[in-house]
């Protein structure tokens, strides 16, 4: 059946159409899936879905230690399985603990000396933008609870440590996702999805011990500060643009954080831990900035017939 689409402008050279909603439900068409366009005769180009691939079966042996048992049923996930059998005399503890750490993972059958995960799909850690969000979301509110902390002395750490957890979660489920996209940015928004976690574990060492935090003026104003340039990566990574401005900032955050105050001969370790992860989170900060400038590099490239020269800031 003939139909028509019109052309529209993506970017300064680019040009798309929309594919015919019957075909993308028949289909089983989704944003981010790869299709194949084969020039068929002249003026006319064929579009092709690839075929879905077979279904991906891991086994585990839970008899290993248990960390190494772990392990394995991670790597099955990230790596796209969609069963994953797990035998052995230790296989019941080793799936309580996968379904505590992956998302959308279920017991689906038990037999003979073995369990079987089901892993089901979710649709969710498919897109960067909404995955960042999040991380960013979780994050901040991490930094938000270490803050009261220093104000009220309250203890935050079980409300940090469940965030920090859903943030872990989230950045496997993101892996696991990011295994079966093609082109793109893949490389870099991997990269920045790990800056996230790390600076969410960061966080986290900023609210374990609250009785080093209250009345500390000094670590109250450097959290405070973490927040705000953790939000500066965040809009960079998210606009793919960063300003000479937020170097200079970050560079000054780390400056305080590293004065003579902050070694370990002049504090306890626990406050010397604090002080350690909030120099992580201006480094790992001025790192989702460089890969804020990348990303702009690569989408001027892939808009232009030539590369940019240069280091947009």
């Amino acid at each position: 059946m003939d139909r028509s689409r019109s052309v529209l402008k993506i970017g300064n050279s680019s040009l798309s159409i929309s594919l015919p909603r019957d075909w993308v439900v028949r289909n089983g068409i989704i944003p981010g899936q790869q299709l194949t366009i084969r020039d068929s005769a002249d003026s006319v180009i064929e579009i092709h879905a690839k075929p879905k691939p077979s279904k991906l079966i891991a086994k585990v042996n839970a008899n290993l230690e248990t960390d190494m048992a772990l392990r394995k049923v991670i790597g099955a996930y990230v790596s796209g399985a969609s069963q994953i059998e797990v035998h052995g005399g230790n296989a019941g503890y080793v799936c309580e603990l996968s379904r505590s750490m992956l998302s959308g993972v279920e017991l689906a059958d038990e037999r003979e000396g073995s369990l079987v995960l089901e892993v089901f799909d979710n649709q969710y850690g498919k897109n960067s933008g909404e995955v960042f969000k999040r991380f960013y979301s979780l994050t901040s509110g991490m930094i938000d609870l270490a803050q009261n902390s220093c104000q009220t002395g309250k203890d935050n750490c079980d409300e940090i440590s469940k965030r920090e957890l859903e943030i872990d979660r989230l950045y496997i489920l993101f892996l696991r996702n990011m295994s079966s996209k093609d082109g793109g940015n893949k490389i870099l928004d991997i990269l920045a999805a790990k800056l996230f976690e790390r600076l969410a574990d960061n966080a986290e060492i900023l609210g374990r011990d609250p009785s080093h935090l209250h009345g500390n003026k000094k670590l109250a104003e450097l959290v405070e500060s973490a927040k705000y340039i953790f939000k500066i990566a965040y809009e960079a990574i998210l606009k793919s643009s960063a300003k000479s401005a937020d170097f200079e900032f970050i560079k000054e955050f780390l400056k305080k954080v590293n004065s003579e105050d902050s070694s370990p001969k002049n504090q306890k370790a626990e406050i010397f831990a604090i002080y350690h992860a909030l120099e992580k989170i201006g480094e790992y900060s001025m790192d989702l900035l460089e890969i804020a400038i990348d990303n702009y590099r690569i989408e001027q490239i892939a808009e232009s017939s030539f590369p940019l020269r240069g280091k947009p800031i």
